[in-house]
Formats: structure tokens, C-alpha cells, sequence
């Protein structure tokens, strides 16, 4: 028995796929949805790598927190010669 290519991954499994890592919301409305829009839908969910999007809201949760922004602290940006001259 080999495991199904993602092209040929059911909707069972795609559904259970999302379920497992907490993102089965995306499914909300599939049973209003036409068989294109399934299809499209399906599509592009087997085209998201499910592990990337953990590390990085894992990430973001740990940046936060940890009272720090990956970026620094946001601050205004102070108007320069070349933006005052601009105006005038």
C-alpha cells in the first residue's frame, strides 16, 4: 500500500489533514460550495505545507509572548528635509 500523491488525496483525508493540525475552519462552508469550487478549494489546501504554517504561528505566539516583536518596537517615522520640501 503506497501513500496517495497529494494530487490524488482524498477530501476524507485532506479534512482529516486540517483537523489534525487545527485548521478544519477552512471547511466551514464546503457544503454550500458547487463542484468547481471544491475542487478549486481542494486544490489549493493540498498546496499548503501545513508544518511551515505551525513553525511560523508558533513562532509568532512565542514572539508575542515573549512581549517582543521579530522586528523591533514599531515607531513613527520622522519626516526628513526631503519629505518637508516635498509639501511645501
Amino acid at each position: 500500500h503506497t501513500m496517495a500523491s497529494k494530487e490524488e488525496e482524498t477530501v476524507d483525508a485532506l479534512r482529516a489533514r486540517y483537523e489534525t493540525a487545527g485548521q478544519d475552519h477552512v471547511f466551514a462552508h464546503w457544503d454550500k460550495c458547487d463542484e468547481g469550487e471544491r475542487a478549486a478549494l481542494a486544490a489549493q489546501l493540498r498546496s499548503v505545507d501545513l508544518d511551515h504554517v505551525k513553525k511560523i504561528f508558533d513562532r509568532s505566539v512565542a514572539d508575542h509572548d515573549a512581549g517582543a516583536a521579530a522586528k523591533g518596537d514599531i515607531e513613527p517615522v520622522v519626516a526628513d528635509a526631503s519629505v518637508l520640501n516635498a509639501s511645501a
